[in-house]
């Protein structure tokens, strides 16, 4: 079931002879590309569960991490001004999506789908400054914890995250694996977060940064 905020549940309303039966569910296992920089897009997915990594090729020709998003997320928005992508999107978990190809974007639907880009843009924007918001605190805690208060934005809030891949996650953050192991450790201490096992965690966030992440860091 769609939810009501997802965007291919507006496009169902808007133009259902378009969109019904044309959609569908596509999975990812975590490490697949489900956008590569550059390339064409054939179709807008919605993240329904897991964890994606934003990137784009720095200058020296590096992939770098910019953003991690989870669910909700609409990845290939740029298909309905038939754009390349812009970023790479490599899926840190297995990951499922809904998913429309382009043909069901264009024809009748198609100014549904153009009057939903500037939503479909801003919600990637603001991903973008959180993280680099994110990457400007300078103390490491106050970091890792920010970036905590993001992760549990990205997955809809709850209590029980997913966490990324602990060498991807000190990329995005611009510190040392072991500076964040150590990090992730003393919050455990503090009782910040429970883990589960090796990927998941129970997250109880201080009430500084739960009004954040209900705010925006922004």
């Amino acid at each position: 079931m769609l939810a009501p905020s997802c965007a291919i549940s507006d496009l169902v309303i808007r133009c259902p002879a378009s969109v019904v039966g044309n959609i569908h569910q596509q999975r990812y296992r975590s490490g697949d590309l489900l956008l590569a920089e550059g390339e064409p897009i054939h179709s807008l997915q919605i993240v329904k569960t897991g964890l994606i990594m934003l990137g784009q090729c720095g200058p020296e020709g590096l992939n770098k991490p910019l953003a991690l998003v989870g669910r909700g997320h609409a990845l290939g928005a740029r298909a309905l001004s038939r754009a390349p992508a812009l970023m790479w999107a490599r899926a840190q978990s297995d990951v499922a999506v809904c998913r429309l190809q382009l043909p069901s974007l264009l024809g009748p639907c198609e100014p549904a789908c153009q009057a939903l880009l500037p939503d479909l843009y801003a919600r990637t924007l603001l991903a973008l400054i959180d993280w680099t918001q994110v990457v400007r605190v300078g103390k490491l805690r106050s970091r890792v914890l920010a970036a905590l208060g993001l992760l549990v934005k990205a997955q809809g809030g709850g209590a029980r995250i997913l966490l990324p891949r602990q060498a991807d996650l000190a990329e995005l953050l611009c510190i040392t694996r072991e500076s964040l192991g150590r990090a992730m450790r003393a919050l455990e201490a503090e009782g910040v977060f429970t883990r589960i096992d090796r990927r998941y965690a129970d997250v109880a966030l201080p009430p500084p940064v739960t009004a954040q992440v209900h705010e925006g860091l922004h």
